[in-house]
């Protein structure tokens, strides 16, 4: 009767943070606890849900850290299961850290509460790596540079160089997405052209300008 109570406790918290699409342990025995939540990933006005980012939880008790582990699926959602090996009554010592590709690996992070037959919620979030965008701003038609053009993206700014040439560096982009990359000028016409975000990497974004 007990057990079906704490089934009950279980997935009446995931089907409360989640809608009811988590996957939820089916039983938790005597001297085991769960630890489960979502991976999200951060950046510029973005949060995301992170499918196949992995969640190591471990205890500083022991030393090298034996983690235990698991890896989101597709609504960001993951469960570690501790099967009563993890010294759980030191629970000032238990840790947890998440990873994902394109994103920064979390901080390692204290997770409280967790004592046998524990259910704990712990959300990790990951900021993206930056997106570097470079390239050269000319008049349309030439090869000539235009100097003091200001270069803008996702709230930061440049201006070119005597050359034309500007590096927009550490936007924190969404991965695989589309973004402005807006040119201003006196005398010139506003041109916008796209960049694809690509975390931890550098994209070259050429942009001609008509005079008005």
């Amino acid at each position: 009767m007990r057990m079906g109570y704490r089934r009950l406790i279980i997935l009446a918290l995931a089907a409360l943070l989640l809608g009811g699409l988590a996957i939820v342990p089916a039983a938790l025995a005597a001297d085991e606890a769960h630890i489960l939540g979502q991976v999200q990933g951060t950046g510029y006005k973005f949060t995301t849900n992170l499918s196949g980012a992995n969640v190591e939880v471990w205890t500083t008790t022991i030393i090298p850290p034996a983690p235990f582990s698991a890896t989101t699926d597709v609504t960001g959602w993951y469960v570690v299961n501790t099967d009563g090996e993890l010294p759980l009554y030191y629970t000032s010592s238990i840790v947890g850290q998440a990873k994902a590709t394109y994103y920064q690996d979390s901080a390692v992070t204290p997770i409280p509460g967790v004592i046998p037959n524990a259910v704990v919620l712990q959300t990790f979030q990951l900021q993206v790596n930056p997106t570097t965008f470079t390239g050269k701003v000319t008049k349309k038609g030439t090869s000539k540079g235009v100097k003091g053009v200001k270069v803008s993206c996702a709230g930061l700014f440049v201006k070119t160089n005597s050359k034309g040439k500007y590096t927009l560096p550490n936007l924190l982009l969404k991965p695989g997405q589309k973004y402005s990359v807006v040119c201003t000028k006196k005398g010139y016409r506003k041109t916008i052209k796209k960049g694809l975000a690509n975390p931890g990497l550098t994209r070259t974004v050429n942009i001609a300008m008509r005079k008005k």
